[in-house]
């Protein structure tokens, strides 16, 4: 149950600390005692965030405590409070059916209780209401306990996703803890939260009732009421499974009607009068319906691979690919489709059960000479209902070459120019398989000049372009005492195989 006791008074300096330290909090336990739990990886890891004023641990302590006693608190239920640890019950019990082993851990943040003893009789329900917005929405001490719980919570998430990288998390959060879960989804990377598989949320005080996971008293059957929490109205995201209760009375959740606004202050009274700390009745159901969300297939490509010999274009390939489901419950019949650049072959298959594997053989159409990609997608318009859809899809490149002989390139023509003290020979060449790569020269009868080779990619001094070489040799041409040597040059390809060389005399025009 939620507790309503008077909290204890902060100071500015104090509220400023807890803020800062929110920010920078350091997750419970460190990355290599997470790495070295891998081994003990449950299949899926439950957490749990606790409302307003539920203890243990009490405000105090958490913001006392040390990194050792933080990690000690959040193992197993003993700091989720009542209504979120009854959930995980019911959720162990319901896992066990489908095989699958589950963990929980607390998340230990202050979860500040609410004090509304202060607002005076007498006052009208709007007056009430309007002062309880503005608790909510303004307590400083409130705000922190929040961004505490949702930086702790994202710290916990990445941490474990590092240490158990199967592993999958579900999140069940109750009040004031829904509303730091919600803040911490917006925080997670990507990859993360594609871990989380099924939410839970109850009173939330960013409920709202267009959220397509709404329950209780806002069936999705039923039309929306422009509802929405104390704080504000936070859909959830559209792509995990969720589950977001709150009851039509509860003004936490449900701020749309001002007479709702007192009975916040008789939650405790005996009999209670107060909508707010009745979730219990959910929790079992809950429960189940959050371990229902495992009971679903999942494909995924495990492997693609292409041939290892030297693949001649012209011809075609094979392409072993394996398909496993590591869900829980059989597939039913899919098709997988193979992508070879922009053609595409469909194949059906019969169902897979659990843990069950095929391995499949594509042999490609005849293919050119270059790079190929090949895909294999398993189950591309999404026809299965599937765990995790982030696994179906693996791509590879297949290049295939010419075995035919090279044919080496031909000098087909030469010629010179001068400019200022140079003389640059211009070959021109053909090429009929298309991979000549570079050039090179050397001082052919006498002629001193040093053999360099260079690529067309880099080639030092010389100007290239298509289907010729131009390269500069300093005469001294325009000086007292011009030169003349003879230079042999070729042309090389991406075998080695050079062109016949030629040899040309250089000499400055009109010398």
């Amino acid at each position: 149950m939620i507790s309503w006791n008077v909290p204890r008074t902060y100071s500015a300096v104090l509220i400023v600390l807890v803020l800062l330290f929110a920010a920078f909090v350091v997750p419970a336990g460190s990355a290599a005692g997470a790495a070295a739990a891998e081994s003990n990886c449950t299949d899926v890891r439950f957490f749990g965030l606790r409302g307003s004023g539920e203890t243990p641990p009490k405000p105090d302590q958490v913001y006392n405590a040390t990194p050792d006693q933080l990690e000690e608190w959040g193992r197993g239920t003993y700091s989720m409070g009542q209504t979120v640890a009854s959930t995980y019950q019911s959720f162990d019990i319901a896992s066990r059916r489908f095989g699958m082993t589950t963990d929980a851990e607390g998340i230990p943040y202050p979860a500040i209780p609410i004090d509304l003893s202060w607002i005076p009789a007498g006052l009208s329900e709007a007056n009430i209401a309007k002062l309880v917005k503005d608790y909510y929405t303004t307590r400083l001490e409130l705000a922190s306990s929040v961004t505490y719980g949702a930086v702790k919570l994202e710290g916990r998430l990445e941490l474990q996703a590092a240490a158990c990288p199967d592993q999958q998390f579900v999140i069940v959060a109750y009040s004031q803890g829904a509303w730091a879960a919600q803040d911490a989804l917006r925080l997670l990377d990507k990859s993360t939260l594609r871990r989380i598989k099924g939410i839970v949320l109850y009173a939330s005080p960013l409920f709202n009732d267009h959220d397509k996971w709404r329950a209780g008293d806002f069936s999705i059957a039923q039309p929306s009421r422009n509802v929405h929490g104390i704080v504000g109205g936070k859909q959830l995201p559209t792509d995990i499974l969720a589950r977001t209760y709150c009851k039509a009375a509860d003004y936490v959740c449900s701020a749309d009607d001002v007479r709702k606004a007192p009975a916040l202050r008789h939650c405790f009274d005996t009999p209670p009068a107060c909508p707010h700390v009745e979730y219990g009745g959910y929790t079992e159901s809950a429960g189940e319906w959050l371990a229902n969300v495992f009971a679903f297939s999942d494909l995924t490509v495990t492997g693609l691979t292409g041939p290892d010999a030297k693949i001649c274009a012209g011809t075609t390939a094979q392409v072993r690919a394996s398909i496993q489901n590591i869900g829980r419950t059989v597939s039913g019949p899919f098709n997988f489709r193979w992508i070879i650049d922009d053609r595409v072959v469909e194949v059906h298959e019969n169902s897979l059960d659990p843990r069950q594997a095929l391995d499949r053989v594509l042999q490609t159409p005849s293919l050119t000479s270059g790079a190929h990609k090949v895909a294999l997608v398993v189950d591309p318009v999404s026809v299965l209902t599937e765990l995790n859809e982030d696994n179906n899809a693996q791509e590879i490149k297949v290049k295939a070459k010419s075995c035919l002989p090279s044919s080496a390139p031909v000098i087909t023509e030469v010629d010179e120019y001068t400019d200022g003290a140079l003389v640059y020979l211009q070959v021109f060449y053909t090429d009929p398989d298309d991979d000549a790569l570079g050039f090179g020269f050397r001082g052919a009868n006498g002629s001193g000049w040093a053999e360099e080779t260079h690529p067309f990619s880099d080639p030092s001094y010389g100007r290239v372009g298509p289907g010729k070489i131009e390269y500069p040799f300093n005469h001294g041409c325009g000086t007292a005492t011009p030169t003349e040597s003879d230079v042999e040059m070729w042309i090389y390809d991406a075998t080695g195989t050079r062109s016949e060389s030629i040899i040309a005399h250089l000499a400055c025009t009109g010398s």
